[in-house]
């Protein structure tokens, strides 16, 4: 299965204050309400999983779902 998301990464703090949102428009939507050097530029994200666990395993997992990575953001196949 694949999971597709948008992201701006949050550059003044953890990548657990960066936003997501199903669509570009939304990360876009959302970026609008804070300073312009605060966050990256939307970036789209796409991660491939066999199953619920594996995704939700793979994301709470010390190194936060790696292998899930769409091969053109981590530069290695890595769908099942």
């Amino acid at each position: 299965m694949k999971l597709v998301y948008w992201k701006a990464e949050c550059l003044r703090d953890g990548d657990c204050y960066s936003l997501r949102a199903p669509t570009r428009k939304a990360v876009k939507a959302m970026l609008e309400n804070h300073e312009a050097d605060e966050f990256g530029p939307p970036k789209k994200i796409v991660l491939y999983y066999e199953s619920g666990f594996q995704l939700m395993d793979e994301l709470l997992s010390e190194d936060r779902g790696c292998g899930l990575m769409d091969p053109d953001e981590s530069g290695e196949d890595s769908h099942p």
